[in-house]
């Protein structure tokens, strides 16, 4: 992890003098500091960076030890987030159910979906999935639902995806059956 390094050196004093620098010779960008022990973790490197540091005792001779070198690693960055695929955004008379649609994420492990009538999704309904798809609960008719997916990828999240909006059919109303008149059921004098 480039963001934090612990140094250790061998006690030969109560404290000591560290300095830190991504130049060799140690007359330019020098961290510097004092203290006690001999162990100092300190954060905020910047990635993919040759980083030099010695160390001396808090005795007044100065007598540095020998420079040692470390590189810290490259920064990793979050895949991007899943992209929708459908239902389109803005689309309008959907079944109830509806099929949840995305792209694949390179290497996610798994996706967690999540739709709601809240645009902000104060309350919704969540699901995970190992695949690309998912199918939602029964839902209202005549409303507008938003979604969003996140993939968990090597050990993390990514960013939520947009958020897109679709609307669900209306409800029919269904009409009792016709009674039948005539000819008579069964009705032989036809």
């Amino acid at each position: 992890d480039y963001n934090e390094v612990t140094f250790t050196w061998t006690e030969t004093g109560a404290a000591y003098w560290v300095q830190i620098s991504t130049d060799e010779t140690f007359t330019t960008n020098v961290e510097e500091f004092i203290i006690a022990g001999n162990s100092a973790t300190v954060s905020e490197f910047s990635p993919n960076t040759t980083y030099y540091w010695r160390v001396c005792n808090d005795d007044g001779f100065y007598y540095w030890s020998d420079a040692w070198s470390f590189t810290t690693a490259e920064e990793v960055l979050a895949p991007d987030p899943p992209e929708l695929v459908s239902p389109p955004d803005g689309s309008i008379d959907q079944d109830i159910i509806v099929t949840l649609d995305w792209n694949e994420v390179t290497d996610a492990e798994y996706y967690i979906y999540r739709y709601s009538t809240d645009e902000t999704f104060v309350t919704f309904t969540e699901g995970t999935t190992a695949f690309t798809e998912a199918e939602t609960n029964a839902l209202d008719y005549n409303s507008v639902y938003y979604w969003q997916v996140i993939a968990y990828v090597n050990d993390d999240f990514t960013d939520w995806s947009e958020t897109w909006s679709f609307t669900t059919i209306e409800e029919s109303v269904s009409l009792d059956p016709p009674v039948l008149i005539s000819p008579e059921n069964e009705d032989t004098d036809q």
